[in-house]
């Protein structure tokens, strides 16, 4: 799959989003490489927090292109008991495109897994993605499943 069509299939999933409960900016920050000068500059960006469920743009592009997902429909997987359902929508099997549009945590979770510790951070680092710190809760080895959730 090409670095383009990577870029559109995740688009076109974000643009499935609903509209948060509350909407608020929080941080845009949008730069051309080899400019010191923003492009975009909204919001508090010095302000450290969790990137939470903004991360599934950055894992449905690792999905796509480690091959994990194929399509907005593909793969479907089935929920089973012991994974995150604190929300009803989740307890139900669940494809890319339904797992952006109700930010189903396991299912980030199992993309996470697929693609293995060294995979998931070596994309985490290619993407300069916020600290870069993908070793979850001190001293719980949850990285691959909590690195995004208001952890490292």
């Amino acid at each position: 799959m090409s670095k383009m069509s990577i870029a559109a299939a995740a688009i076109a999933m974000a643009l499935a989003l609903p509209a948060a409960a509350e909407e608020r900016v929080v941080c845009t920050l949008a730069v051309e490489i080899g400019s010191a000068d923003p492009l975009i500059h909204e919001g508090s960006c010095d302000e450290r927090i969790s990137s939470a469920s903004t991360f599934k743009v950055a894992i449905s592009l690792m999905g796509f292109d480690a091959g994990i997902f194929t399509a907005a429909d593909a793969p479907e997987w089935p929920f089973q008991e012991g994974y995150a359902d604190w929300n009803p929508k989740w307890k139900q099997a669940t494809t890319p495109k339904s797992w952006m549009q109700d930010s189903v945590v396991w299912f980030s979770q199992r993309a996470t897994e697929q693609l293995g510790p060294e995979r998931f951070a070596a994309y985490v680092d290619a993407f300069d993605y916020g600290n870069e710190d993908v070793s979850g809760d001190k001293g719980k080895e949850n990285g691959l499943t909590n690195a995004w959730l208001s952890s490292s």
